[in-house]
């Protein structure tokens, strides 16, 4: 899928995230449009991780502060513990086409 500004990717994986980077375990994954809110897109990977309507909430909500902070798009990397969003890294993404 092409990169675009006003879509959300996110990739779930229970554990560490090197599992995805590495590629030993397919993510689930959501395209979320980030003016409506609504997910265009919804493949369940094999671990089975489904967000709820709170978790979405927070990601967007979240990655939207941390966009605004650094003032461009951002590659997030985070953690639900007890169904609260934890920031673990954040870096600009430079391939999105305009």
């Amino acid at each position: 899928m092409e990169k675009d500004e006003k879509l959300k990717i996110v990739e779930l994986a229970k554990g560490r995230c090197e599992k995805i980077v590495s590629g030993k375990t397919n993510p689930s994954l959501y395209v979320i449009d980030k003016i409506s809110n609504n997910i265009r897109l919804f493949e369940e990977g094999n671990q089975n991780v489904v967000l709820n309507e709170q978790q979405i909430y927070q990601i967007l909500n979240n990655s939207k502060r941390i966009e605004e902070i650094f003032q461009a798009p951002q590659d997030v990397e985070f953690i639900f513990n007890q169904n609260i969003f934890y920031c673990l890294q954040s870096r600009n993404i430079t391939t999105i086409k305009k």
